[in-house]
């Protein structure tokens, strides 16, 4: 069974982790943008991630990536990305669009493209060894491709188009900043239409990243989600509470 678990969202640090395999089940880490000194307190140890995965460079996602890869992780992203966050050969490993890398326990992840305000964002597609499949996409405003399984989507869902409107005409909100927020983060509209695209016949459940606290509705965006899908929906914490 694959299983995501959320320890950050948004836009003061992201960390997830994914675990996968009945047999032999491993955990990767998705984004590692909290302090290590904060990492090194959740409830995992660090000698149990098999790898990590970063999305873009931005430090809410790319914080530790060099200090994880210390401790001997491998540390997959694109070469842009690398680039972007001066990463030294021997700290990452490279990734490109729609190339599969393959774990030792059979665990497949293939990046996929996103659209965001950095030098090559990726997204990623989980698939265990029993073909599960999680699609990871975070910090983008769109994406090119609907899916034709998917087990668990974890998505952001930063704004709506309707409350940026609204904050905008109240004179909360400079409309330079609302147009650069909705071309650089996924909004509500377009996320329910992209879900409703997919193929979500298997979907147990769909998690919501990176909301704003101030262009978003924890309760309104996860109800109209879930009416739309007919999937259990959760709202990403911004931190581990528990």
């Amino acid at each position: 069974m694959i299983r995501f678990e959320s320890y950050a969202s948004g836009s003061s640090g992201n960390l997830y982790v994914v675990t996968a395999g009945a047999e032999h089940p491993i955990k990767i880490m998705l984004e590692c943008g909290l302090p290590m000194s904060q990492i090194e307190k959740l409830p995992f140890r660090l000698s149990d991630i098999s790898a990590c995965f970063v999305s873009h460079e931005h430090h809410d996602h790319a914080m530790s990536a060099k200090k994880i890869a210390r401790h001997g992780i491998d540390v997959y992203m694109t070469g842009g990305t690398a680039k972007a966050f001066g990463m030294k050969n021997y700290e990452y490993k490279t990734v490109s669009y729609y190339e599969w890398v393959t774990l030792n326990n059979g665990l497949n992840v293939i990046p996929i493209q996103t659209h965001h305000d950095a030098a090559e964002p990726a997204g990623f597609m989980v698939v265990s060894p029993e073909s599960e499949v999680l699609v990871f996409a975070i910090d983008t405003y769109y994406l090119d491709e609907s899916f034709k399984r998917i087990d668990i989507a974890a998505v952001e869902c930063n704004h709506s188009y309707a409350i940026l409107k609204k904050r905008v005409a109240d004179g909360e909100l400079d409309k330079t900043m609302a147009d650069r927020i909705a071309h650089s983060h996924f909004a509500l509209e377009n996320v329910a239409d992209w879900l409703q695209s997919c193929d979500l016949w298997k979907c147990k459940e769909i998690w919501l990243l990176h909301m704003s606290d101030d262009n978003g509705d924890v309760k309104g965006f996860a109800e109209t989600v879930m009416s739309r899908t007919g999937v259990p929906t959760h709202v990403a914490e911004r931190r581990w509470l528990k």
